[in-house]
């Protein structure tokens, strides 16, 4: 039985064109609906291209929410350790002005 909105054989006891979606209404076509093959090969290809164009948006998608993250942690990280080395070099210098010897208040001559 072919389908009566794309043509295309279906088995007989399908309610279903696995192609279009279309229900079968049970009539017969014995002649090639009236879309010409190339406008039916248009539409199924264009339908595969939608679907990777939605594949891939949804990779580029998952690929920019890691590259986020991946770029957050990486600020964080070289905060954190900036932030310590300040901490570092102050306790360092206070370290060496409490250790530096007093210059002598008188010139020895």
């Amino acid at each position: 039985m072919r389908c009566a909105k794309c043509g295309k054989e279906n088995p007989e006891d399908g309610k279903f064109c696995p192609e279009c979606g279309s229900p079968m209404t049970g009539k017969r076509l014995t002649s090639a609906p009236q879309r010409t093959d190339m406008w039916s090969q248009f539409l199924r290809m264009a339908a595969k291209e939608k679907k990777a164009l939605i594949i891939l948006g949804c990779c580029l998608l998952l690929f920019l929410f890691f590259l986020v993250v991946f770029l957050l942690f990486v600020w964080t990280a070289l905060r954190t350790a900036d932030q310590r080395k300040s901490v570092s070099d102050r306790a360092v210098a206070a370290q060496m002005e409490k250790s530096a010897v007093p210059p002598e208040s008188g010139s020895a001559e």
